[in-house]
């Protein structure tokens, strides 16, 4: 989402104006982003990587949904909501575009790996938990960065100092794509 509604210098006098905030609720005061929004995935993955050991916990993660960063805010106390919508809202996209993708991808990620893991047992569920939780914690660890100010060109999904992101430098090469996405065995 650009900024349409706003010129470079109302949008910098948003930022300034909200920046005092944003400590007392954990928000990156210069990415405008907050880690905790990544609890939501961390909760996914602690419960994938234990059902080999816990297998009754299948229905508790079959339960999980994925949430947008504002959706994942609405659910949670209202004065962190308001100032973690309004904060999103006027993240510099270089952090905001890139963030959002890798979100996603995460979440398409734990989606699919989860409807697999529902209608699979003994060693092979194991197995694939391992591979889920291996294939998502870097996702995680990726959006973590972000938050806290590392730019990443998600062309090669390396941090690139000094590298303006736009909408389209937020896209994977489509080996990578296919790479995440192929079937499982």
């Amino acid at each position: 989402m650009s900024h349409p509604d706003y010129r470079p210098a109302d949008l910098e006098a948003r930022r300034a104006a909200l920046r005092p905030r944003l400590a007392a609720v954990n928000i990156n005061p210069v990415t405008f982003l907050a880690t905790d929004y990544l609890n939501h995935f961390n909760e996914a993955v602690m419960l994938v990587e234990m059902l080999p050991d816990a297998p009754e916990l299948i229905e508790e993660l079959g339960a999980w949904r994925p949430k947008d960063y504002v959706g994942h805010f609405s659910a949670g106390s209202m004065a962190m909501g308001d100032i973690a919508r309004i904060a999103y809202e006027i993240a510099p996209e270089r952090y905001r575009i890139p963030f959002d993708f890798v979100t996603r991808v995460a979440s398409r990620r734990l989606c699919r790996d989860i409807a697999l893991l529902t209608r699979v047992a003994g060693g092979r569920l194991a197995q694939e938990a391992n591979q889920t939780a291996l294939a998502v914690r870097p996702l995680i660890a990726l959006a973590a960065a972000i938050v806290n100010g590392r730019e990443v060109e998600m062309r090669s999904g390396r941090f690139v100092a000094g590298t303006e992101a736009t909408p389209e430098c937020a896209t994977m090469a489509q080996g990578e794509i296919d790479k995440l996405f192929a079937p499982r065995d």
